[in-house]
């Protein structure tokens, strides 16, 4: 091949590439039109996104902006769904108003990739938001205060997990517990309705991990035995 053919072939390459990323929505934009212009947008900033934080704020609202680790509360899913408004996080993903989060993952003192383990069950189609990572203590209270006003199930990564269960269940209607087998698991949530697994990621792998989450995850039912629901309380009943 000649020289003049290796510059028209790569002229021809060059084209070809910039058609095809023309045709493809841009890496920084969601491949849904978000242009303000088209839609007015609601930005929130809390992680825990309530009915209050939408009554009143959606008229002429055609979207709203929520960080990307936030948690929609059922009752301001259903108010979003009813008003007809999209749901987009600070990533650019788009989410339906009307889908739930069955859980929300964090991680605290851990080295273990929480991000991947998301992923992970993910893949698996559970729908899971990640709340992030931290000191102990500032991460179960805030994982707390999410199952709480939220009413769904969460777990926490930690490389301390007896104290992680002892600080949560200092809580009311928190009821946590650790497991080490997918039957161990099942077992919590029909003895106390368990509503958060703290598993320890040391020893284990990403796949033993997620088919741990994965069985707390599939278990419809997380609502405290009714002999117990003075003594425990009895927040999350359901989370799907």
């Amino acid at each position: 091949m000649t020289a003049g053919n290796n510059s028209a072939a790569a002229a021809d390459i060059e084209r070809i590439v910039r058609e095809v990323m023309a045709r493809l929505p841009s890496a920084a934009e969601p491949a849904a039109p978000m242009d303000d212009a088209d839609a007015a947008t609601l930005r929130i900033a809390e992680r825990v996104v309530s009915l209050a934080a939408l009554e009143g704020k959606l008229n002429g609202t055609g979207r709203v902006v929520i960080a990307s680790g936030a948690v929609i509360t059922p009752a301001a899913q259903d108010y979003l769904r009813e008003c007809s408004v999209q749901v987009h996080r600070e990533n650019g993903q788009s989410q339906s108003p009307g889908r739930a989060t069955n859980a929300v993952v964090a991680a605290a003192e851990t080295t273990f990739d929480a991000a991947g383990f998301v992923s992970s069950l993910r893949q698996r189609g559970a729908t899971v938001s990640l709340a992030g990572a931290g000191e102990i203590t500032r991460v179960i209270s805030q994982l707390t205060t999410d199952i709480l006003t939220s009413n769904h199930i969460a777990l926490l990564l930690t490389d301390q997990p007896v104290l992680a269960v002892c600080l949560a269940n200092r809580t009311r209607g928190i009821r946590a517990f650790c497991a080490g087998h997918e039957d161990e698991v099942r077992r919590g949530v029909a003895a106390i309705g368990a509503n958060l697994l703290v598993l320890e990621p040391r020893g284990r792998s990403l796949f033993q991990l997620t088919r741990l989450a994965a069985a707390f995850i599939d278990t419809e039912s997380h609502e405290c035995p009714a002999a117990y629901q003075e003594a425990l309380g009895s927040s999350c009943a359901s989370h799907k």
